[in-house]
C-alpha cells in the first residue's frame, strides 16, 4: 500500500496524468493515468537515492503492482547495498489500479486483472476451471493492449522524466502476469528485454501461448533473456507446462533458464521468484 497526496497533474494527449507523492517514502509517488480509453492505471514509481550512471538507470516493471511494487522496490535495494557482490541501483515501476479498501489489504482487482493479463484470441477462449465460471462474466483478451500501452507510452513518459538505460529492463509477472510477461516476446516490444516469469498461466485457452510462441516469436528480433520460475508443490501441469515452454525457448535460441523453487504453492511461491528473479537480472 502506498499512501500519498497530490502534487500534481498534467494532459498527455488524450491522456490525464495525476501525479502522488508517497508520506513514506521519499523516493516513491504514484500516477494515476487516466487513458483515453477511460480506464485507469496507476503507475508506481520508486527512484534510486544513488547519482546516476552515465547510460542511466535500469528499469524494472511489475505486474500486479499493488501486490508487487513494495517488495520490488525493496528487493532491488537490498541488492544494491549487499556485502557480497552489490548489485547496481534501478528504478523500479509498479503497473497497478487504483483499488478500493486497499488499506484493508486488497491487492489485486481480480475482473481487471483477468482481462489485463490474458492474451487476446479470435474465438472466445475455453475455461477449464470451475472457479472461472463467475456468476458476473470477467471479459479476457486485454495483455497486448496493456503491453503496448506500458511501451508505447508509459516508457516514453518515463524517459522524459528520468535517467534510463533502455537496453537494461526487465518485465515481472506471475501467474496470469507470468502468461503475459512471456506472451510480450511474442509482440517484439523493446521495453521489455528481459522476461521473469513466475508461476505462469500456461494451461490459459488450451496452451494458447504455447502454440504463439512456435509461430509468432522470433528470437533474433528480440534478443531477450528469459527466466521460467515455478513452485514445487504447485499442480504438476504448471511445473511440466513452465519446462516444456522453456524447453520451446532455448529450441528458439533463447537464453532462457528455468529452476523450480521448494517449498512452495502456487501463490507462496510469488515473492521469492521475485526476489530470485531480480537477483538473476539486477546488474552488478
Amino acid at each position: 500500500m502506498v499512501i500519498g497526496c497530490s502534487i500534481g497533474s498534467v494532459a498527455k494527449g488524450a491522456a490525464q496524468i495525476s501525479e502522488h507523492s508517497n508520506k513514506k517514502a521519499e523516493t516513491q509517488h504514484y500516477v494515476d493515468w487516466k487513458r483515453s480509453d477511460g480506464e485507469v492505471y496507476r503507475v508506481f514509481v520508486n527512484l534510486p537515492n544513488e547519482t546516476p550512471p552515465e547510460k542511466g538507470f535500469p528499469v524494472v516493471f511489475v505486474l500486479d503492482g499493488n501486490a508487487t511494487f513494495n517488495a520490488a522496490a525493496e528487493f532491488v535495494r537490498l541488492n544494491n547495498h549487499s556485502p557480497v557482490m552489490p548489485r547496481k541501483p534501478a528504478i523500479v515501476i509498479g503497473i497497478g489500479y487504483p483499488l478500493q479498501n486497499e488499506s484493508a489489504g486488497r491487492t489485486f482487482d481480480l475482473k481487471r486483472r483477468w482481462f489485463d493479463l490474458t492474451p487476446p484470441t479470435s474465438e472466445p477462449p475455453i475455461l477449464p476451471f470451475k472457479r472461472m465460471q463467475q456468476d458476473t462474466p470477467y471479459r479476457y483478451g486485454g495483455a497486448q493492449r496493456l503491453l503496448t500501452w506500458i511501451d508505447a507510452d508509459v516508457m516514453p513518459w518515463l524517459v522524459e522524466r528520468y535517467p534510463i538505460d533502455k537496453e537494461k529492463t526487465v518485465l515481472f509477472g506471475h501467474s496470469l502476469g507470468g502468461l503475459t510477461a512471456l506472451f510480450s516476446l511474442t509482440l517484439e516490444l523493446q521495453s521489455f528485454r528481459n522476461i521473469i516469469a513466475a508461476s505462469p498461466s500456461l494451461w490459459w485457452n488450451e496452451g494458447y501461448l504455447k502454440k504463439r510462441l512456435d509461430t509468432r516469436f522470433n528470437a533474433s528480433k528480440l534478443n531477450a533473456n528469459v527466466l521460467i520460475l515455478v513452485g514445487s508443490e504447485e499442480k504438476r501441469f504448471m511445473i511440466e507446462d513452465s519446462k516444456a515452454v522453456f524447453q520451446q525457448l532455448k529450441r528458439k535460441g533463447v537464453n532462457a533458464k528455468y529452476h523450480i523453487i521448494s517449498p512452495f504453492n502456487h501463490g507462496g511461491v510469488m515473492m521469492p521468484a521475485l526476489s530470485m528473479g531480480l537477483q538473476w537480472w539486477q546488474p552488478r
